[in-house]
């Protein structure tokens, strides 16, 4: 047995234990993962000192991928965002579930995918869920803008 580890050991050495090459260099910018990124925000409707900072936008069912990452590229551009994360149908079931206290799995998935923004300061939030009122990839209902949700001040609509 320890000849056959030690032989897997030398292999994986060999291999560089992935495939990587010493040459390959990150990407400057990170990589959205969808679903895996937003489990490192905390969920907004906990009582979290970043809350008043995080905008959700609430996206449509009918969103592509192709949608998706030109929204995710357009959010990335904004200036006043510190960090987002996309956060899956499941995912966002996920929160709902555990924050109701609910234990089983239901047989359809009515909570839509949504992108969570940190933004820069407590001022830049308004503006920033302003400029999602009116996309059409945001799931708000006609005449409303509950497809996008934030901590609102007094001053807030």
């Amino acid at each position: 047995m320890k000849p056959l580890l030690a032989i897997l050991a030398a292999v994986l050495l060999l291999a560089g234990c992935g495939g990587q090459s010493s040459s390959v260099k990150p990407s400057p910018t990170p990589h959205l993962a969808p679903s895996v990124a937003a489990t490192l925000l905390p969920d907004p409707a906990t009582r979290s000192a970043l809350r008043p900072l995080i905008v959700s936008v609430w996206l449509r069912d009918e969103v592509t991928q192709e949608q998706r990452a030109c929204l995710a590229e357009h959010i990335a551009r904004m200036p006043e965002v510190r960090e987002f994360a996309f956060v899956s149908k499941r995912l966002s079931l996920l929160r709902l579930l555990k924050r109701l206290g609910i234990l089983v799995w239901p047989r359809s998935n009515p909570v839509p995918a949504s992108f969570e923004i940190v933004v820069k300061s407590r001022g830049d939030v308004l503006p920033l869920a302003r400029s999602f009122f009116t996309d059409p990839l945001v799931d708000n209902d006609p005449g409303t803008h509950d497809g996008v949700s934030f901590a609102r001040s007094p001053t807030s609509p």
